[in-house]
């Protein structure tokens, strides 16, 4: 059976073959990549799969097809270590590319890499790659050149044969040498080959024939060295016959014995001959061939005679540009007298600026005097907390007093019965007396509320202990922030007048100068005066990679900014990568630098700064990587600066970022260096406390292995978002903390601010630049959020990007767009997929929701206020944007910071809190009053109230009162007349005057809503109908009415993406059935059947609750075979309940016991548990809205029997 012959690729181009292998390998795979076009590729001859998965790597689709098994075999043991996302772009495949079946796809870019060499018939498979590609297709081919030591390869391929066959199918637009290797590009796009026969072609072909004449001039040495030996045997064996002949002159029996031998010795020097003869012409071949290529050689000698013409006439041209330099020398110095007069100027301006600062010394003068009015301020506030404490003191002691006072209110009440008016009073002030007395008792319990609150809030933040340090830390740098600001402003008269300088020195520096020298002092290092003191000696090697696209003003000095650096010059290197299909740019910049070695000119043909700095990363080889805008410049000592802190356990350094304006302007108030002051300098693990830091790649020193081993390649389908969309990919993947230097510093990244900058579009730009792309990078860094397996510290700093990116959108939106393109703005973002989108911010209809009870308290009424006003905006048909009106709930619940965080936020613009809330009837009332008149009247078009607390209803009523034209959509979340036992709430105390509707408060504020209210939400039809029933003042108007304008309305679910924002740790047993309860338990709502489900020995019963005592007393029923089946949790958060509740195999639920006829009450913990998608198990009793309620996920029950709980499945 033939062996196999496997191809290497792999590990020479890993370098495991050795150094020179490896290099020629990279520079042809290389060369391939960097010619690749689009995004679905076809790698055909893949081999062991190294260029299909450095695609890969740069988001390309790649299919890789070769015919050999075990070379498909490692490539797939290659793709298996390499991250997901390589693995989901990459796919190999076993077979023949001439008849492997691709069924209907079409690809841009076709590799053949040293695959047709190995076929016979080449043609076919040209043909059908002609086929395979799309329109705007390219072929990328390599192949050995010319002879070559290779057994399998059934053709040898010089440059005109495989050209003309590739060229008739599709017309080659490039052709490039690698030594014994030849590449061709060939373009569907063409009309003609792009090819052209110049001194550079003729050159790398005659590199080409010289490498093959060198081996074959080897061969040859070789060929003649073996013939002198041969000659040599001839001579030999000659002389032997001589002998042999004088011998057998005396011995003819010793001679006929030699003369056999002789004839053998013959016959053997015969074949030598044959042989030398074969060897020889074997040798004429070669000169022949030698001969021939002489005369192509002769023939470039020609050609190269009439370069040295072009060159000469090149020679006179360059004479007359000389002479335009020295005209424009003598212009400078023109230029130079006329400094001297400017600096006239700007020392005029220097008195004036210095008249300025001392107007600021004044200004100062009077801040000095501000801060000691408010230290009086302070003190004075010092007193009035004193006399507060004295007041409640003399509360509490006056208590005694008033109940005296309410004894002798009643004796005179009797005492005066026959006046009418004197009783009236008495009774008043009874009340009033009462209500004071009932208030101070109130807010006595509240303090105690406020003290077992603080000392759970201990208990929590004990857990947190680690978080809130950092969180303290960065409150304390954000005051050293304001009271760093001072003495910026002493500097900034300085450094105006020195920018002034810079730039006047600047424009009058030459930009046809093509000399490459130090144009500027600025970046002259300064050692006396901006010495870096040293940690370390020996300095890391360092890549700066500078991604560029056509020429503009400033790329020159940013350029010199890095060569000038106060740094080891054979450590600092940079990579010059330019973009898009013109390459004159790419050429300018290569003939420039080509003379120095410290720069290196690469190159893609695709358009855009992430493909730039993809390819860049490819060629660096330095320890570290920094990037470089090519409009921006560094400070003399920033990459000292930076190298010096650089080390092992650091994966990033993080340097400051000041912006440079058009006037000259230096701020150092960016976002940048205002997030460093915040985390604080030095080593830092948790990138959320400083996260505008990651917002950007440049102004950082990264470990190269970082960027090409770690983290994804930049993300090339984001137009000036891919930095955001960088850090959201790669975060979290950093294997070791980053550090953070000091804002002291006065080393820097300058950015310059211009109008070309990225990030200033034109008015024409803004719609795609604020609205297109901001939304297109917040739907897809989402996914970061909704991902169970990354850490909730990086999803809280995805957060902040998704918000950061919201607030570009509202500014563009809100300063560029014109109307029509706001409402084109408002369709697409109404329509947006993005879940985390604040999408009523962008809204022209406005709406105001005063829930007593909201975001970020736990409590079932707070979640279901949040998802409803979502809900409300697709039920209208019209996205509203919210603003919330509650109550301060902090003394009664505890804070849910996460759901407010990833949820809440995105339902309303703005929240407002409106005093404590109370249950009696004047507290509900006044706090009413109070959230109506907090808000301006005529800027709302909806009002959204919510009961069970109908102080949300009086202050909508009141709000309607004063605005009727508003539509007012008012839920009843329970009956407000009638209680949970089906009697009617009573008012506990009588008022008189204008209060007197308290007296029968809750039947007034449910009477009031039926009549008022334009849209009355039920969550059930049993409950409607029970309401209207059961309302004494309801005639068949107002039940027509009511019935006209009722909307039925479940409570809302909330999107199962949300189960996968906490991954808790809670353990649960998967080789059991998990039952979840989640909840407390009163007298109308028990737990008894839930355990009858431990019938089942698989079942174990996940318990969460704060009525703990309660279910203790229920546990010690059964026999310890059950309780330890029983495991009993506190309560623990809306998403983390979401998360544990959508890994149970069943939840659990009990209806109310009601002794009505129809139970009104639809449990909003079903909405809950159904966002989980897990099994619901309900039991039902009686006639209830849980018996209407459709959904594939119930399992509606009345008795929980042995048959059911054996029934249930893991």
């Amino acid at each position: 059976m033939k062996e196999i012959v496997l191809d290497r690729i792999n590990q020479a181009y890993k370098g495991e073959l050795g150094k020179r292998i490896q290099e020629d390998a990279e520079k042809r795979i290389q060369w391939i990549c960097s010619n690749v076009a689009g995004m679905k590729i076809l790698d055909v001859g893949c081999s062991q799969g190294i260029t299909s998965l450095l695609l890969g790597r740069l988001g390309k689709n790649v299919i890789g097809v070769d015919i050999i098994p075990e070379q498909i075999d490692y490539a797939r043991n290659e793709l298996a270590n390499e991250s997901e996302f390589v693995q989901n772009q990459v796919r190999f495949c076993c077979g023949d590319f001439s008849e492997f079946d691709f069924g209907k796809e079409k690809f841009d870019t076709i590799i053949m890499g040293e695959c047709l060499e190995h076929v016979y018939n080449p043609t076919a498979f040209l043909d059908r790659a002609k086929n395979l590609l799309n329109e705007r297709g390219k072929l990328i081919v390599t192949v050995p050149f010319g002879i070559n030591p290779f057994p399998d390869h059934k053709r040898t391929y010089y440059f005109l044969e495989l050209y003309s066959q590739i060229n008739k199918r599709i017309f080659v637009s490039n052709v490039e040498f690698f030594g014994s290797w030849i590449g061709f590009v060939a373009d569907k796009t063409l009309g003609d080959s792009n090819i052209r026969i110049n001194l550079d072609f003729i050159e790398q072909l005659e590199k080409a024939f010289f490498s093959i004449d060198e081996k074959a001039n080897e061969k040859i040495s070789n060929l003649l060295g073996q013939i002198n030996i041969w000659k040599e045997k001839n001579q030999e064996n000659k002389s032997v016959i001589k002998d042999i002949s004088k011998a057998l002159i005396s011995n003819s029996e010793i001679f006929k014995e030699l003369q056999d031998n002789s004839e053998n010795l013959n016959l053997e020097n015969d074949k030598l001959l044959r042989e030398n003869r074969q060897r020889l012409e074997e040798i004429c071949t070669l000169e022949e061939k030698i001969e021939k290529q002489k005369e192509l050689i002769g023939q470039k000698d020609g050609l190269i005679e009439k370069a040295s013409i072009e060159l000469t006439e090149y020679m006179g041209e360059k004479q007359k540009l000389e002479r335009t330099i020295y005209n424009l020398k003598i212009e400078r110095e023109k230029l130079e007298t006329q400094i001297q007069y400017i600096k006239g100027e700007l020392e005029s301006q220097l008195e004036l600026l210095q008249e300025k600062d001392s107007l600021i010394n004044k200004t100062f003068a009077e801040i000095s005097n501000y801060a000691e009015k408010q230290q009086q301020l302070e003190n004075v506030i010092c007193n009035l907390n004193i006399r507060h404490t004295n007041f409640q003191s003399q509360m509490e002691s006056q208590l005694a007093d008033l109940i005296d006072r309410k004894r002798v209110t009643e004796i005179l009440a009797r005492a005066l019965a026959d006046n009418t008016k004197i009783v009236n009073d008495a009774q008043a002030q009874h009340a009033q007396l009462e209500y004071d007395y009932n208030r101070l008792n109130d807010e006595k319990n509240e303090l105690h509320k406020q003290l077992e609150t603080i000392s759970k809030d201990m208990e929590i933040s004990q857990n947190e202990n680690s978080y809130l340090k950092e969180e303290l830390q960065v409150y304390n740098n954000q005051l050293y922030v304001a009271n760093k600001k001072n003495s910026m402003y002493e500097r900034l008269v300085g450094v105006k007048i020195y920018n002034s300088l810079r730039k006047i020195k600047r424009n009058i520096t030459s930009k046809h100068e093509t000399q490459y020298k130090v144009k500027d002092d600025y970046f002259a290092s300064d050692k006396q005066n901006n010495e870096v003191s040293d940690k370390k000696q020996n300095f890391p090697t360092i890549d700066v990679i500078v991604p560029t696209y056509k020429e503009n003003d400033y790329i020159e000095e940013c350029i010199l900014s890095v060569l000038n650096q106060n740094y080891p010059a054979e450590k600092l290197h940079i990579i010059i990568a330019t973009n898009g299909s013109d390459t004159k740019y790419f050429k300018q910049l290569h003939d420039k630098y080509i003379d120095n070695k410290r720069i290196n000119i690469v190159h893609t043909e695709k358009k855009g700064a992430a493909e730039a700095r993809n390819i860049a990363i490819i060629y660096a080889h330095s320890e570290y990587i920094y990037f470089l805008d090519d409009d921006d410049f560094l400070t003399p000592n920033l990459l000292r600066e930076l190298a010096n802190v650089a080390s092992e356990n650091v994966d990033i350094v993080c340097g400051k970022f000041n912006d440079l304006t058009e006037k000259g302007e230096i701020n150092t108030n960016t976002y940048i260096n205002n997030a460093m002051l915040a985390g604080g300098s030095g080593v830092k693990s948790n990138y959320h406390i400083a996260a505008s830091l990651f917002t950007t790649l440049c102004g950082k020193l990264y470990k190269t292995e970082l960027l090409k081993n770690d983290f994804s390649l930049i993300n090339v389908g984001f137009d000036n978002t891919e930095d955001i969309v960088f850090w959201a990919e790669n975060a979290y993947k950093m294997k070791n903390p980053f550090y953070i230097c000091s804002t002291n510093s006065e080393e820097a990244y300058m950015r310059r601010i211009t109008e070309d900058s990225l990030s200033r579009p034109d008015h024409e730009k803004a719609y795609k630049f604020y609205i297109e792309d901001r939304l297109k990078v917040i739907e897809y860094i989402e996914q970061f959020i909704f991902n169970e397996k990354i850490p909730v510290v990086h999803k809280r700093f995805v957060l902040v990007l998704i918000r950061a990116q919201e607030a570009h959108m509202l500014k563009g939106y809100n300063e560029f767009l014109n109307e029509s393109q706001k409402q084109e703005a408002r369709e697409l973002i109404y329509n947006s997929v993005s879940k985390l989108l604040n999408k009523g911010k962008f809204s022209d209809v406005k709406g105001v929701a005063f829930c007593h009870n909201f975001a970020p308290y736990i409590d079932a009424s707070s979640y279901v206020a949040t998802k409803r006003l979502s809900e409300l905006s697709e039920y209208m048909g019209v996205c509203i944007g919210w603003d919330v009106i509650c109550s301060d709930m902090s003394a009664v619940r505890v804070s849910d910071p996460f759901y407010d965080m990833f949820y809440a936020q995105s339902q309303y613009n703005k929240k407002s809190v409106v005093g404590k809330a109370y249950w009696n009837e004047k507290a509900q009332y006044d706090w009413g009053k109070r959230a109506s008149d907090s808000i301006a009247d005529g800027q709302y078009q909806y009002i959204y109230s919510r009961s069970m607390w109908p102080a949300s209803h009086i202050a909508a009523y009141f709000y309607k009162q004063k605005n009727p034209n508003i539509i007012w959509i008012a839920e009843c979340s329970d009956p407000i007349y009638m209680d949970i036992n089906g009697e009617p709430r009573k008012s506990s105390k009588l008022y008189t005057g204008k209060e007197e509707f308290l007296n029968d408060f809750w039947l007034e504020v449910e009477c009031m809503v039926f009549n008022e209210a334009d849209k009355i939400v039920f969550t059930n039809s049993y409950q409607s109908d029970y309401m209207l029933e059961h309302n004494p003042q309801i005639t068949a108007e107002l039940n027509d009415a009511v019935n006209g304008k009722k909307v039925i309305l479940n409570h809302p679910l909330i999107n199962q993406a949300y189960c996968s924002i906490i991954n808790s740790n809670y353990h649960l047993d998967m080789t059991k059935i998990n039952v979840g309860y989640f909840g407390n338990f009163y007298s109308n709502r028990k737990i008894d059947d839930v355990f009858k489900l431990l019938k089942n020995e698989d079942v174990v019963i996940h318990v969460f609750t704060t009525s703990q005592n309660v279910l203790n007393e229920y546990v010690e029923k059964y026999d310890t075979s059950y309780r330890r089946r029983i495991i009993v949790n506190d309560v623990v958060s809306n998403l983390e309940f979401l998360n544990i509740a959508s890994k149970m195999s069943y939840l659990y639920l009990n209806d109310v016991e009601f002794r009505g006829e129809k139970n009104p009450y639809l449990p909003s913990k079903l909405a809950d548990y159904l966002s989980t998608g897990t099994k619901v198990i309900a039991k039902i009793n009686g006639e209830t809205p849980m018996n209407s309620y459709q959904h594939e996920n119930i399992i509606k029950i009345h008795e929980v029997d042995d048959d059911f709980a054996l029934s249930l499945q893991k």
